[in-house]
């Protein structure tokens, strides 16, 4: 299987909710990507260019394992709102080095809703919940 790539936007949460309270009156940062899906993975990571564009604060260091098995601490910044469609997160994300792709990993597909489709090598919504309201599985 191929790489899943993915246009999502990410916004600075903090930003856009100072300005749409009237705190602030100013551009909200976003941009749109795209992310590699990386079920591997487990959270976002988006590179550190990107993380000062969106204007996001530092949260708090993670050591990190990468594919090759090597290990590095890392920034976790946030809170910033990843969107896929229709459909919306708040989450926080591993800041990596500025030449690296950004990455969907496990818990924003599970807090998204989202499969990979291996056979179209797409992102769908959950087929238990193909609605713009998301399912949420409590145990």
């Amino acid at each position: 299987m191929g790489d899943v790539v993915v246009k999502i936007k990410l916004e600075n949460y903090a930003i856009a909710e100072a300005v749409k309270t009237g705190l602030a009156k100013r551009d909200v940062p976003s941009i749109d990507v795209d992310a590699v899906v990386d079920t591997g993975a487990r959270m976002l990571a988006i590179p550190e260019d990107l993380a000062r564009a969106l204007e996001l604060a530092r949260v708090r260091q993670t050591n990190v394992i990468y594919a090759a098995g090597t290990r590095a601490m890392r920034d976790i910044v946030g809170a910033l709102t990843v969107t896929f469609g229709d459909r919306s997160a708040t989450l926080d994300a591993i800041v990596l080095p500025k030449s690296a792709e950004t990455l969907l990993g496990q818990v924003p597909l599970e807090v998204l809703d989202l499969l990979v489709d291996c056979n179209t090598q797409t992102l769908v919504r959950n087929p238990k919940s193909p609605d713009d309201k998301t399912l949420y599985t409590l145990y």
